[in-house]
């Protein structure tokens, strides 16, 4: 991936380039208010050979600031193809917004919209399509309104329809779908994916053009554009035929205060005098098609691998091969060997990496990343912090004494996995499975845990100070819980049926609409704690602290024990 920043006088001020991958394509670049840049692309990585979006941050003097790899919902499953970055944006804020689809097999897309702060952390991501009405879906195409709306647009198959459609779908600033709608013309065969084109007015009507092809028999490609007001509600459409059996594809669309529609179209049929993108060394224009304008993609013969070796191959380098050097390979390349710590998160400049005429190498075998983990189910004492791993099937996985902080493990599945001692303070657990996991001596300080399912897990010692735990199932875990410390966490609605808290920490824990039927809390600390409305039928409170809780509500019978 290369980057340059030029003038206005065009006179090039830096350059920078990441060397990540055999195969690396650069989909959108954004520029904040402070001349920050930020791209997003897509790698290619060995797991499955499969592809994952990269986003890329740069300082304005063009310094890498950090470089975030995204793993899909079907990352490391057995017929995952990978995961696409189609389109970004930013807010006023420098909060970025990248969309597109993470593919579980042939043609099986389920669009994706993630939202990271300025330094790069996640904090939120929605998923849309294949189990639910919407079918295979991939997002294209995203703008926000003044509001902080989100608006995405791209293609979904449902399994009623013999060909794709489009679709248009509206989330708020929370990730929260407001509407969506699928828009079908008579007249489509089927779609085209190269070309498409969202925008809105001052009213936040939606305004989409796109590619169709009409007939596959000859694959004509024409135009098409539709119009929905700001409720979702279908306006108007148009197509657009240049020559008749000849390609017409969108590259851009704009409109103007008047409501006028404009598409840049590159048409196949005709030819463009003076507007090609290349000329010979005569000054003659040999092209007859004008370049892309918003989805240009740039190759590069980088070969990263996330996981125990990556080998970067620097057959571009001026000088001559040393086919007696210890860093070259059988076919006289010089390579060298990085260890990456997890998800491809940096490779270094190829000047400092290689020393040529001393052998200098990089280090080895790295047995503790997301590749180790996704291929042995297995990661112990490994640094993961950061990772983003959203829906990943991690059942049974060893990663005690793992660090896990800032993680994103949101709806992931670690059924009886192995958590002890693990670090996942401020990690996203939300509405993942952790039934049956391990997770004594575990730090959950501050960490997401809301709607997650704890049933039969074991908490011995481990610590959930200030853990939103909202709606989580944490029925039957395993005890006793001595000495757990959850000093303040939300556990409001959480289902706590049977758990054993004996001398647990609770002070200021938020309780409120908790069921704690049969739940045993002898011993426990509830200092301040939020009881409302709680169900504390046959629960244990013998032994327990509970000066000042909140108890207004609360539900009790002959069978709950020493309360209030």
């Amino acid at each position: 991936m290369a980057v340059t920043n030029s003038g206005y006088s065009q006179v090039q001020q830096w350059a920078a380039t990441q060397n990540n991958a055999a195969l690396e394509t650069l989909e959108n670049t954004l520029i904040d208010n402070s001349g920050n840049v930020y791209t997003s692309g897509t790698v290619y990585i060995s797991v499955n050979n499969s592809k994952n979006p990269v986003l890329v941050k740069y300082n304005s003097a063009g310094v890498l600031q950090w470089q975030k790899f995204m793993a899909g919902v079907f990352f490391g499953n057995a017929n995952s193809r990978g995961c696409s970055a189609n389109t970004s944006l930013l807010d006023n804020s420098g909060n970025i917004f990248v969309a597109g689809g993470s593919d579980s097999s042939s043609s099986a897309y389920k669009g994706y919209l993630v939202k990271y702060n300025p330094n790069g952390d996640s904090l939120w991501c929605t998923y849309a399509g294949i189990n639910d009405t919407l079918g295979f879906l991939e997002w294209y195409s995203m703008k926000m309104d003044n509001s902080g709306n989100i608006y995405v647009a791209g293609y979904n198959l449902k399994s009623n329809f013999a060909v794709r459609t489009f679709i248009v779908a509206k989330y708020n600033s929370s990730g929260v779908l407001q509407w969506v709608k699928n828009q079908y013309p008579a007249v489509m065969r089927s779609t085209y994916k190269q070309g498409f084109s969202l925008q809105l007015d001052n009213s936040n009507n939606v305004y989409i053009a796109a590619t169709i092809m009409k007939s596959i028999a000859t694959s004509s490609q024409d135009i098409y554009m539709f119009k929905l007001n700001s409720s979702g509600a279908f306006q108007w459409e148009a197509t657009y035929d240049g020559t008749a059996g000849q390609e017409d594809i969108v590259s851009s669309m704009k409109l103007d205060l008047a409501g006028n529609v404009y598409v840049e179209v590159i048409a196949y049929s005709v030819t463009f005098t003076g507007c090609s993108n290349s000329v010979t060394s005569t000054g003659t224009a040999p092209q007859t098609y004008p370049a892309l304008t918003e989805r240009d993609f740039i190759d590069t013969n980088f070969y990263a691998v996330p996981g125990s070796v990556v080998l970067l191959y620097l057959e571009h380098l001026h000088s001559p091969i040393d086919t007696t050097h210890p860093d070259t390979d059988s076919t006289g390349t010089d390579v060298v060997r990085i260890r990456l710590s997890h998800a491809v998160e940096h490779t270094p400049d190829r000047n400092t990496a290689l020393s040529r005429g001393g052998g200098n190498q990089q280090i080895y075998a790295d047995s503790n990343s997301v590749h180790t983990l996704l291929t042995t189910n297995s990661c112990v004492s490994c640094d993961l912090s950061n990772v983003y791993l959203p829906g990943a099937n991690l059942n049974h996985a060893n990663l005690s004494n793992a660090n896990l902080n800032n993680a994103n493990l949101s709806y992931a599945s670690l059924n009886h996995a192995n958590l002890n001692s693990a670090n996942l303070s401020n990690a996203n657990l939300s509405y993942a499975d952790l039934s049956n996991a391990d997770l004594s001596n575990a730090s959950l300080n501050n960490a997401s845990l809301s709607y997650a399912n704890l049933s039969y897990a074991s908490l011995s010692a481990s610590d959930l100070s200030y853990a939103n735990l909202s709606h989580a199932n944490l029925s039957y875990t395993n005890g006793p819980i001595n000495g757990i410390n959850m000093s303040s966490p939300n556990l409001s609605g959480a289902n706590l049926t049977s758990a054993n808290f004996t001398y647990a920490t609770l002070n200021g824990a938020n309780l409120s609409h908790a069921n704690l039927t049969s739940a045993n809390l002898s011993h426990a600390t509830l200092v301040l704690a939020d009881l409302s409305y709680a169900n504390l039928s046959n629960a244990n409170f013998c032994n327990a602290i509970k000066t000042g809780i909140l108890r207004t509500g609360v539900i009790t019978n002959s069978g709950t024990q020493c309360w209030p």
